[in-house]
């Protein structure tokens, strides 16, 4: 269990870096010829650059790791004007627990936890998740595409 008033001194020291984590890594990036400039779009490059670097979350690339999923979150929080980031620490058993993430952009107060679909990006070939998994992500969690029930058959 998490002490609780460790992880959110924690938490305020990360919204008060979190500019620094973006820096480095639109510097690194660049120094690549990829050009994350918190549009949609970067996201693509942002896939392609974690590819190319091999980055995974293992001791070797934490940092790029997690600047990584940072960055999906803050092109989250831009296109979602409502989303703030904040830390899970309500349920022991809620699989976000000890995880920031971001909540309020929505009515049903969904959360986008970047750290996990980096994870999940990093853990995938590019046959599984193409480069396009990030875009794809945001766009449908933005604007969800709502199933057509009407034709199913109902109870009588």
């Amino acid at each position: 269990m998490l002490d609780e008033k460790q992880a959110t001194e924690d938490f305020d020291l990360f919204l008060f870096h979190i500019d620094d984590y973006l820096d480095e890594l639109i510097e690194k990036a660049e120094d690549q010829g990829f050009y994350l400039d918190y549009s949609l779009d970067s996201l693509i490059d942002l896939a392609k650059y974690i590819r190319k670097n091999k980055i995974v979350n293992d001791k070797d690339h934490i940092s790029d790791f997690a600047n990584c999923w940072v960055y999906l979150g803050e092109v989250f929080r831009k296109l979602a004007p409502e989303a703030y980031w904040t830390i899970g620490l309500e349920n022991i058993k809620n699989m976000n627990y000890g995880l920031y993430f971001l909540t309020g952009y929505d009515k049903e107060m969904s959360e986008f936890i970047p750290i996990l679909y980096v994870n999940n990006f990093t853990l995938s070939t590019i046959e599984e998740l193409d480069n396009k998994f990030f875009y794809e992500l945001i766009e449908f969690e933005l604007d969800p595409v709502i199933p057509n029930l009407d034709n199913l058959p109902t109870e009588v």
